[in-house]
């Protein structure tokens, strides 16, 4: 399977979306703590960091198109490569259990 193909599983946007989810929701810091701010933090303010942003930036990083900063496209194309790598792992543990 091609990234190419995998971002356009439907599991994909499901686990992307898990993933966003989990950074948005994360625990409020101790009193007079705050988190540091990350790439992902600058693409909430973009407006970027939802699972459509995310897939349509990401290809714009691929055909070096992208006009962010670096920390920001290593961040996207991190992201995207994780979840790419759970859809595969997910799929094959299906494609094992349907030959059981």
């Amino acid at each position: 399977m091609k990234v190419k193909d995998i971002i356009k599983d439907d599991k994909f946007n499901e686990f992307l979306g898990y993933e966003i989810e989990a950074y948005n929701n994360r625990p409020a810091p101790q009193e007079g703590c705050r988190y540091r701010r990350t790439p992902y933090d600058a693409l909430k303010d973009a407006g970027i960091f939802t699972v459509e942003g995310i897939r349509e930036t990401f290809i714009k990083v691929a055909n070096l198109e992208s006009g962010l900063p670096k920390s920001q496209r290593d961040a996207i194309t991190g992201l995207v490569f994780r979840v790419a790598q759970t859809v595969v792992n997910y799929r094959a543990k299906q494609e094992v259990e349907a030959k059981k």
